[in-house]
């Protein structure tokens, strides 16, 4: 049982050192090293859930909202491809993070998402109309400095809205 949350007094040391970084790496190196006897694994395994929780609750996820009401929302450790909003009518929409922060607004018109006023004179693909095949983008958004791209979908009567969000993968 000490050994369970051996992780904590050795990060705890850490924070409170002089040279903390240096000390964050060295502890780090021994919690990890510990982890690999057999007292300290089921520890280990507590440290790495613990590591797990605290980046999700971390990051913020990313909202879609129209009319202040929240219609979507992307939790970016879990999404590990573009998510695809269905049922997106021509209206004001706004892409806030989970922690208020404002990332865009703006006004998404009918030629950005019913296929008739997008592509006038092109005949709709038959996969469109039953919502299978390649969707065409015809607005990308690229937000954050790229770290969240938007990709907007026109539809038979509605369109999607499809978000792929590129900074927390690498986290």
């Amino acid at each position: 049982m000490i050994h369970d949350l051996y992780f904590i007094g050795l990060l705890a040391r850490a924070f409170g050192a002089s040279e903390r970084l240096q000390a964050l790496t060295e502890a780090l190196g021994e919690v990890q090293r510990l982890g690999q006897l057999e007292p300290y694994r089921q520890g280990f395994r507590q440290y790495q859930a613990f590591l797990r929780e605290a980046y999700f609750t971390q990051v913020p996820t990313v909202r879609l909202e129209r009319a202040g009401q929240v219609i979507a929302e992307v939790i970016p450790a879990r999404a590990t491809q573009e998510v695809r909003i269905p049922n997106i009518m021509p209206g004001d929409y706004a892409i806030r993070l989970s922690t208020g922060r404002l990332v865009w607004t703006g006004r998404l018109q009918a030629t950005d998402l019913i296929w008739a006023d997008a592509f006038p004179s092109a005949a709709l693909p038959l996969a469109a109309d039953t919502g299978e095949g390649e969707a065409v983008c015809t607005k990308k958004l690229e937000l954050l400095h790229r770290e969240i791209v938007v990709c907007l979908y026109p539809g038979v009567e509605s369109g999607m809205i499809g978000i792929r969000i590129e900074r927390w993968k690498r986290t």
